[in-house]
């Protein structure tokens, strides 16, 4: 998604774990289509043509704050290494959030606290009617959910670094998007109200993180099938041409791995619709015509 030289410097400058995120390309698709799970009386809002724009286009704005001074907390809002609070496949999320109040540690990621807290903002903003100020934080929150339900954004092994599988992240949550998500049913059903945010966004969390052997595993298999053949180079933009994963590669990993990157995206699209609705009830359900 970055030109080459940026993206070099950016490296040398920041840990990879701050930059890492659902590519901006996913976090689009997955803003516009959550629009569409929403109830008349909120879709009629986000649907208007300059709100649409807003939503889908500043998609990747909380990346971009995390290179802004006075920031400097931002980076821990988009992750949570579920494996350094030791979650094993018994915990439910009582257990999960009991570990992790138990062993706290923001620089282990804060996004279910970061989600829940945004959640009140944009739930204030709806009471308040408050055009901008409901678009900003729509942004924000849908960015957050969706960082949420990419897998590697759920452990410490963030870019495979600890499975000699270097490269991984970028690859699962931009390139195989960029590929293949035209192809994806985002169909999910209107938006529901959501009773319990945390457990809700845990229990999201904790499945998410379950399918990250499925992930590492997928792609060790098909590196033995393809040593050669993996990279290519291809143009990007005007940067000229750069290495990324052969499109014969992604195609034989996104096969092999099944529905899973379509799965976590529909995850994505139900939950911001959920959360987004649920702020509006949650604020009385103004009537959105009479922003301001």
């Amino acid at each position: 998604m970055w030109l080459v030289k940026s993206y070099e410097m950016l490296i040398k400058i920041f840990s990879l774990h701050v930059l890492l995120n659902w590519g901006f390309y996913a976090h689009k698709m997955i803003n516009y289509h959550a629009v569409f799970t929403l109830h008349e009386e909120v879709l009629d809002f986000y649907k208007e043509k300059k709100n649409i724009k807003y939503f889908v286009q500043k998609a990747g704005v909380p990346d971009n704050r995390k290179f802004i001074p006075g920031y400097r907390h931002e980076k821990f809002y988009h992750y949570i290494d579920l494996d350094f609070y030791d979650i094993d496949d018994s915990d439910d999320w009582k257990s999960v959030f009991n570990k992790i109040t138990e062993k706290y540690n923001e620089k282990h990621g804060i996004v279910p606290w970061t989600i829940i807290k945004v959640q009140k903002e944009l739930t204030q903003a709806f009471k308040n009617q408050s055009r901008n100020r409901i678009l900003k934080l729509s942004v924000d929150i849908a960015h957050y959910i969706g960082d949420s339900t990419m897998p590697l954004h759920t452990t410490k092994n963030y870019d495979g670094q600890a499975t000699n599988q270097r490269g991984i992240h970028n690859f699962y949550e931009t390139r195989l998007p960029e590929l293949f998500s035209k192809n994806y049913d985002f169909v999910v059903g209107k938006a529901e109200y959501i009773k319990n945010p945390m457990e809700v966004i845990l229990t999201s969390i904790l499945e998410t993180h379950r399918l990250i052997n499925t992930l590492l595993e997928c792609d060790r298999e098909v590196s033995k099938k393809m040593l050669i053949g993996r990279y290519a180079y291809e143009k990007r933009g005007k940067s000229g041409f750069s290495r990324t994963f052969s499109k014969e590669y992604a195609k034989a990993y996104h096969d092999l791995i099944g529905k899973q990157v379509e799965q976590q995206m529909c995850r994505a699209v139900k939950l911001v619709g959920d959360f987004i609705y649920t702020c509006w009830v949650d604020a009385g359900k103004p009537d959105l015509k009479n922003t301001k």
